[in-house]
């Protein structure tokens, strides 16, 4: 779920929560691009839930084919991150700039 607004023409920000949960007990968990990040349990985890995350983004358009943007995004572990790795909160920023031909 989110919240994104345009503070005027060329800007979007967006607010989001994610709450992250595993399809089941043996899966693992997978980054954006499909790879494990955390293998799953083979024998079932004790919880398929993974934590919750909330995230900023903001994207500026300088021209119809040119935007900047970046954002901020904070992982709070669940009890299958619990279960199988340091558990400890993990956050990230960013930038980006976005050409479309």
């Amino acid at each position: 779920s989110g919240f994104h607004f345009k503070p005027n023409s060329k800007t979007v920000v967006r607010l989001d929560h994610l709450l992250i949960w595993l399809a089941s007990r043996t899966d693992s968990y997978y980054r954006h691009s499909g790879s494990v990040l955390v293998p799953g349990v083979a024998s079932g985890a004790a919880s398929t839930y993974v934590g919750n995350e909330f995230d900023a983004q903001f994207v500026y358009t300088l021209s119809p084919g040119y935007k900047v943007g970046g954002g901020y995004a904070r992982l709070f572990p669940g009890a299958f991150l619990d279960e199988t790795t340091p558990a400890a909160d993990s956050s990230f920023t960013y930038l980006y700039v976005e050409l479309t031909l």
